[in-house]
C-alpha cells in the first residue's frame, strides 16, 4: 500500500535580481553548491543548498549573457551555460563553461543558437540542441560535432545516464531517439 507523503517548498532565492529561474544545476563534486540560472538575472550560486546566494561576477566580466536557458555539468566538474531561447525570441550569447568551479569562463565557438544542454555520467561530452540540430562538444575539442538526424532545428534534448540513448525533439512534433550514443537515430 502507498503512502503519500507532504513535500513544503520554501522561498530561499536569489530574490535580489528579477527574472524566471531557467535552469537549476547541482554541483557533482559538492551537493551544496547549487547553480540557479535566470531569463535575465544572470547567474547565481549558493554554497549552502540555497540558504544564501551571490550572483557569479566572473560570469558577468567575461562577457556571458544574462539569459539563460539551460545548465549541465560534466563528470570532469565542467559547468556549463547555455544563453539565449529561440522559441522566447530572446537572443543569448553562446554556451559558456568553467572547468573551475566559475572563477573563469570561456565560450564554445558556434554556439550562439543552442537552447538546451545535457550531459550524461559516461564520459566528459556536453549534448547541445541548437537550430541546426543536435551538436556534442567537450573541452579540448576544436570544434562541435554535429549529430543531426535530421534537417531543422533540435527543440529539445535528452541523454541517458550511460550516454547511450538520446532524444531529440524536432519542429514539427518529431522525435528522434539514437539507442547508440548518437552514431544514429530512428524517429
Amino acid at each position: 500500500k502507498g503512502t503519500s507523503k507532504s513535500i513544503v517548498f520554501e522561498s530561499l532565492g536569489p530574490d535580489n535580481i528579477g527574472g524566471r529561474t531557467r535552469a537549476i544545476c547541482i554541483d557533482r563534486s559538492n551537493i551544496n553548491r547549487v547553480w540557479a540560472g535566470g531569463v535575465s538575472g544572470g547567474l547565481f550560486v549558493s554554497n549552502n543548498k540555497g540558504n544564501f546566494w551571490e550572483r557569479v561576477l566572473p560570469y558577468v566580466e567575461a562577457g556571458a549573457n544574462p539569459f539563460i536557458s539551460s545548465m549541465t555539468m560534466t563528470p570532469d566538474n565542467t559547468l556549463y551555460v547555455a544563453t539565449g531561447s529561440n522559441e522566447e525570441g530572446w537572443g543569448g550569447n553562446g554556451v559558456w563553461y568553467s572547468t573551475d568551479f566559475g572563477t573563469t569562463w570561456s565560450s564554445i565557438p558556434g554556439t550562439t543558437n543552442c537552447t538546451e544542454l545535457a550531459s550524461s555520467d559516461a564520459d566528459n561530452y556536453v549534448w547541445l540542441a541548437t537550430a541546426t540540430g543536435v551538436k556534442k562538444w567537450k573541452v579540448g575539442d576544436a570544434a562541435l560535432t554535429a549529430l543531426t538526424p535530421t534537417a531543422g532545428g533540435c527543440s529539445a534534448l535528452k541523454v541517458s545516464k550511460n550516454g547511450q540513448v538520446i532524444v531529440a525533439a524536432y519542429g514539427g512534433n518529431k522525435t528522434f531517439v539514437s539507442s547508440n550514443g548518437g552514431l544514429d537515430f530512428a524517429d
